[in-house]
């Protein structure tokens, strides 16, 4: 075994100095990744869709509510279905709607209204599909809600 005038064993010193500089250059990588995961993620993308489920949920509502006594008092799904449209379109700017899925909605209402106990009962379910996008994340939710009035 070589040694230098110290009496340290030289293989041993390497090895020692060889290993510092593995523990020193994988705390960095790590360090480095963890930085880079953390800022991927974009958490106002969660956000705009939780706000399009809550103005979905408040504009459909009032809607619903309006509509259904008078499909109840004048009777009739195709009421219904007709002031369910002119309501809904109160909420189009130019040929656009002003939030995410109602025209979705627009297309799908004849469909999922439906009349029960002639006339007692009205249940209108909505599905629908928001899609928010953001740097590099592209979140998917699908929207479903049934409405149901009895009178």
């Amino acid at each position: 075994m070589v040694l230098n005038k110290k009496g340290l064993a030289i293989p041993i010193g390497i090895l020692t100095v060889l290993v510092i500089l593995l523990i020193v250059y994988t705390s960095y990588y790590v360090l480095a990744r963890e930085r880079n995961v953390r800022g991927e993620i974009d958490v106002s993308v969660m956000d705009k869709l939780y706000v399009s489920e809550l103005e979905l949920n408040f504009i459909l509502e009032n809607i619903f509510e309006r509509v259904s006594e008078d499909a109840l008092i004048e009777g009739g799904e195709d009421v219904f279905v007709r002031r369910f449209l002119e309501e809904l379109k109160s909420y189009k700017v130019g040929d656009k709607y002003s939030i995410d899925g109602l025209e979705e909605i627009e297309n799908e209402i004849g469909e999922s209204v439906e009349f029960v106990d002639v006339g007692r009962k009205i249940i209108l379910s909505v599905d629908v599909v928001l899609v928010e996008s953001g740097e590099g994340v592209k979140v998917s939710y699908d929207y479903k809600r049934v409405f149901e009035r009895v009178v």
